[in-house]
């Protein structure tokens, strides 16, 4: 065939075993005299990764540690000034701060999932800060909501340590151990997810449902 000699591309690309790298391990790059077939071939390959992995291999974690960065910032000063200006009792407005300083976990995933959006973007940024969560999301509840009431940071660190940490570390183990039959759970694992995060916001919906009642009409009214 007439391109396979003319143009400097390789017939065929043979990756015999798994290799994982991260994201941002990986970069496309073409020769300083590269042709436009050269560039359209690197655009499309840049392309086919961003819609597999849900992040541009740039070579850089950057983009991750922003939006790390952001979400344990923006949000929880967010969240101060909502409960300061709201003029709602401290126990509520504290309430806000706890919601700004706590790190995205499964249902934000969950949402990036379904919307299409970069999954794997998504689940770097929150699997980091679902491990600084620990110690950073006390020690913001206690700095920013301390204004308010008196607040401890141990029985927040072991609450976090239970509900999130140890959930993550579980999930990354169960990966290594299923082996071959990580594809099937990824197939099967987002919808279990769903139900699961509807089943969690019945409950507390449920359990608190006077408290509910009570406080709803003055946060949305």
């Amino acid at each position: 065939d007439w391109s396979t000699s003319l143009l400097p591309l390789p017939r065929e690309i043979s990756i015999r075993t798994w290799i994982i790298l991260a994201p941002a391990a990986i970069s496309v790059c073409t020769r300083p005299d590269a042709g436009d077939v050269e560039h359209q071939a690197a655009t499309e390959l840049r392309q086919l990764f961003i819609d597999k992995a849900g992040i541009e291999p740039t070579g850089s974690q950057f983009e991750i540690l922003l939006g790390v960065a952001t979400q344990y910032t923006v949000m929880p000063l967010l969240g101060f000034i909502v409960a300061h200006a709201s003029g709602f009792p401290p126990a509520l407005a504290l309430g806000f701060i706890i919601v700004g300083s706590a790190p995205g976990a499964m249902a934000s995933n969950v949402i990036v999932y379904l919307a299409g959006g970069a999954l794997a973007f998504s689940i770097a940024m929150t699997t980091l800060a679902t491990f600084l969560s620990p110690l950073l999301t006390p020690s913001l509840v206690r700095l920013l909501g301390g204004t308010l009431m008196p607040v401890d940071f141990w029985p927040l660190f072991w609450t976090i340590v239970q509900t999130a940490l140890v959930p993550l570390i579980t999930g990354m183990g169960l990966r290594r151990i299923l082996g071959r039959r990580l594809r099937e759970a990824e197939t099967i694992c987002p919808g279990i997810a769903a139900v699961a995060i509807v089943v969690i916001c019945s409950y507390a919906v449920a359990a608190n449902q006077p408290r509910i009642a009570t406080v709803g009409p003055s946060v949305f009214g």
